[in-house]
């Protein structure tokens, strides 16, 4: 069950009520929706955290978290201390990107069971040619090609990049858009939401909610031609039975920004900063029976 906590729209909070089990590509991601419970500010969410266990010095002894998830970056997260919302931003994206990835591990596992088991069933060899068009491949792929890219994402490494790019949640594009890694589009692009910058030609990719965008930049980074290396790291990883490091996989991220390896040092100089590499690996607590979704509005 979902207890849906959400922050009003100025018109009125019938207007912003979620009814419905959020979806991502058809894939339902939150379940179905038991309460609605608002808030009003950033100050008021990180109470409303805390109070339903999602404190981070907890998760990092424990390595699991509630399923409590903010659906929208708060606009006013600046108002806080340095202390607060930083501590508050790094909540906010962590179960999501802790959700984000175990949908992700779950298709993993259940195609290598499928190729492990037993010759493919008619349903079964759809739903892998699904799984491969879905990641980007034309033709057939072979079981490695397909595992290559159907992986998870290090917390630490998603994280860095989130605070580097959308600087804590307070640029105009995370609170406007949901925009938390820097996914830009071309000018005249159509294909997607996107945000624009104030007076500029500057456009990126905006979602509903921070999951969204969590799955997103996941799938960009399985995907995407310019991080092959980092897909190759990660699977050499796998393969020798090797922790995967967010820290490690950053220097796979060159192209990510114009800045190069100036970029990459800052990751990593964010993730042992920040102690980001406590929080991999970090699970959901499955036996929990209530999920809480936090959904602010971007007209706060």
């Amino acid at each position: 069950m979902i207890v849906n906590l959400i922050k009003p729209l100025k018109f009125g909070l019938a207007s912003c009520l979620l009814v419905a089990p959020l979806s991502f590509a058809g894939i339902e991601v939150y379940g179905d929706i038991d309460k609605q419970v608002p808030f009003y500010s950033a100050s008021e969410l990180a109470q409303q955290l805390d109070q339903h266990g999602l404190k981070t010095e907890t998760v990092r002894h424990m390595r699991a978290v509630p399923p409590v998830f903010v659906g929208h970056i708060p606009s006013d997260l600046s108002t806080l201390t340095v202390e607060q919302k930083t501590d508050t931003f790094i909540r906010i994206i962590l179960t999501n990107m802790v959700q984000a990835n175990e949908r992700i591990q779950a298709d993993r596992d259940k195609l290598i069971a499928l190729h492990s088991d037993h010759h493919l069933q008619r349903h079964e060899s759809q739903w892998v040619e699904e799984l491969a068009q879905h990641y980007g491949f034309g033709g057939t792929p072979t079981k490695e090609e397909l595992l290559k890219r159907v992986d998870t994402i290090p917390v630490s490494l998603a994280l860095a990049q989130a605070i580097d790019e959308s600087a804590w949640g307070t640029s105009h594009f995370a609170v406007e858009g949901n925009a938390l890694f820097g996914e830009h589009l071309p000018p005249h692009s159509k294909s997607k939401k996107f945000i624009q910058a104030r007076g500029a030609d500057v456009k990126l990719a905006a979602f509903d909610t921070v999951l969204e965008t969590c799955m997103e930049y996941v799938h960009n980074l399985n995907t995407g031609a310019a991080y092959a290396d980092l897909r190759e790291m990660r699977h050499q990883a796998r393969q020798n039975n090797q922790h995967i490091s967010g820290h490690e996989l950053a220097t796979a991220l060159v192209s990510y920004s114009e800045r190069g390896n100036d970029y990459v040092e800052n990751l990593q100089s964010i993730i042992n900063h920040r102690n980001l590499g406590e929080l991999d690996n970090t699970r959901l607590i499955q036996e929990q029976q209530s999920v809480l979704h936090i959904k602010a509005d971007e007209e706060a």
